[in-house]
């Protein structure tokens, strides 16, 4: 996600700074630009193999290339802005005719755009980087030219997704009302944030096409209107209300946004669904219904063990945005270590089975992964250490006590981009500021120690029989359709959190199902993969059975519901932005 929002893209001087050898006079390796009236563009492949070192310079981050120059920009003088587009988070290094470096990361979302009010003629030299070393090959198109108009929301076009005339209560009668959309597009949405009203946008947007609107009448209403998007990209949101307010929201849950509207008025809301990172188009369902959005947390330590019938809460808002001063990185033959500092101010807002304790807002540190894994990333200290892991896709991991009271977190199938760290302390420390040691290391997880006296848990069996009768998931003939005995690939996850209720009931699935298998009972149903997958069958009979963590963290079941279709979804514990491949085996 994107790190440091920068207020305006004007800059004002830039000292002349030191350097590593950046090569200001090589040949451009993608040519010269010559902008006129309009701006001029080249498409070039980003070049990260170093990191760039420009001391004294703001906005200096990232990896390039210092062999040589992407392009040189030949400018005849005027307001001039130079930026990039891309599908992955870039930075931008400029030298200009007067001797003078400038640098920019994330004044376009995840891109980078440099402006120069009453810029001099002359000759500018342009380096494209990556903010890791992973966007090294990906493409990205230069322009530079005078500064393009700023984007303006058409809230009165007509909406690509047409119009819904909602009445308060439609819930009740007819329940959540969805509609299958395109989202994303080329228009930055940070510029329509308003920070002095706490409102930040981020993400691309189609800004001249609304995606749908919502002709709302309160009367009748719960007193709550929530829209809400989801798919198997990292959405953004943005939500203009009948009094024309911007409302705007990123990974409510995991990479979905959901916006919430108390005591909505009658009118128009018109709605952006857009994709954090510049890209195509992508499917997305838009959800519009009445109610707030229930969270379902697997671990019930808490209910078993502790805490009261109620208590004072304290809201984190984490700082996805922030630049990690401490880097660590690992590759498949070496890792790396270092001391970090935390301080835990507040309560771990991210849910799941093991996210407990205090953390800061902003990252500890970041780490890098290069290579095919397993990494394990673990936190040591002499106190009760705990551990939150942001994916570079969104993905969130959160750890307690996996050795001895130390924290860990294994990264099977490694992601391009960087890792956010957060060390956090089990305990309120108010405040106080702790040191300990962050290490990403090639391996699995080890796992010495895991008895610290606490009361023993219900032993899980890792098949059960699940009860449900909703309509979340629906079974049938799927696309992918197998028979016995079989190895099949499949698509593993979806959005949808397991609605069959069961002690081994968990994860996250698709809709449909991941595969159907026409056969008589019994029959064995197992899949494998580089995730902690789960299982849902639903047998002929009608019956349904789930399963989690039979071999490891791979599922498997055996059902007996009489001769015909079986309906299988695979789903993986933890919600992923892109669907998983798993092995789907029948026997």
């Amino acid at each position: 996600m994107a790190r440091a929002l920068l207020a305006a893209l004007s800059l004002g001087l830039a000292s002349t700074a030191s350097a590593q050898s950046l090569a200001v006079d090589a040949p451009p390796v993608a040519g010269t630009l010559t902008p006129g009236a309009t701006e001029a563009a080249v498409t070039l492949d980003a070049r990260a193999s170093d990191e760039l070192v420009l001391s004294g310079v703001d906005g200096c981050a990232g990896y390039v290339d210092p062999s040589a120059p992407d392009a040189v920009v030949e400018w005849d003088g005027g307001d001039l802005q130079v930026w990039v587009q891309g599908g992955f988070d870039a930075t931008l290094a400029v030298y200009g005719p007067d001797g003078e470096w400038a640098c920019n990361d994330d004044s376009n979302g995840v891109l980078p755009a440099l402006s120069y009010d009453g810029a001099d003629a002359g000759r500018y030299v342009v380096w494209v980087g990556g903010f890791t070393p992973d966007a090294d090959g990906m493409p990205a198109t230069l322009l530079a030219g005078p500064p393009p108009p700023p984007p303006v929301l058409a809230s009165d076009a007509t909406p690509q997704g047409g119009v819904l005339d909602v009445d308060g209560g439609f819930e009740a009668e007819q329940g959540a009302l969805t509609v299958t959309v395109d989202a994303g597009g080329s228009d930055s949405a940070q510029s329509f944030g308003d920070d002095a009203a706490g409102v930040y946008c981020t993400g691309y947007i189609d800004a001249a096409t609304p995606t749908a609107a919502i002709d709302y009448d309160a009367d009748g209403g719960t007193g709550v209107l929530t829209i809400g998007a989801t798919a198997f990209d990292d959405l953004v949101l943005l939500v203009q209300d009948p009094n024309g307010d911007l409302l705007c929201n990123d990974d409510f849950n995991g990479t979905d946004p959901l916006v919430q509207v108390f005591d909505p008025a009658s009118g128009r809301y018109v709605v952006w669904v857009g994709t954090f990172s510049l890209s195509n188009s992508v499917d997305a369902t838009l959800t519009v219904s009445e109610t707030e959005p229930e969270v379902e947390v697997y671990d019930e330590y808490i209910e078993d063990y502790g805490g009261g019938p109620f208590s004072e809460g304290t809201y984190l808002p984490l700082d996805v945005d922030a630049v990690p001063d401490v880097r660590v990185a690992a590759n498949d033959d070496d890792g790396e270590s270092a001391t970090v500092s935390f301080r835990p101010m507040a309560p771990n807002p991210v849910q799941g089975a093991s996210c407990a304790g205090y953390i800061d807002a902003a990252p500890t540190a970041g780490v890098t992964l290069r290579g095919d894994g397993p990494f394990a990333l673990t936190a040591t200290a002499d106190e009760d250490l705990t551990l939150l892991v942001r994916t570079p896709e969104g993905g969130w991991f959160c750890s307690d006590d996996a050795d001895g009271l130390n924290p860990g977190v294994q990264i099977d199938a490694p992601e391009a981009g960087l890792y956010l760290v957060w060390v956090g302390a089990f305990s309120d420390m108010a405040g106080d500021a702790f040191e300990a040691t962050l290490a990403a290391t090639p391996g699995e997880l080890v796992v010495s120690e895991t008895d610290f006296g606490m009361p023993a848990g219900p032993a899980v069996d890792p098949q059960s029989e699940g009860e449900y009768a909703g309509s979340e998931i629906v079974g049938g003939s799927a696309t992918v359709q197998v028979t016995a005995p079989s190895e099949t690939e499949v698509e593993a996850g979806g959005t949808v959190l397991n609605p069959v209720e069961g002690e081994a009931c968990h994860g996250f699935l698709r809709a449909t199902p991941s595969a159907s298998v026409e056969t008589g009972g019994p029959v064995t149903i197992g899949a494998t993969g580089d995730e902690d997958l789960t299982l849902v069958v639903q047998a002929p009979d009608g019956s349904w059975t789930c399963s989690d963590d039979a071999d490891g963290s791979d599922p498997r079941a055996t059902v007996d519901g009489g001769e015909g279709v079986y309906s299988v979804w695979v789903g993986t514990y933890y919600r992923r932005a892109q669907p998983s491949v798993a092995t789907l085996t029948v026997e």
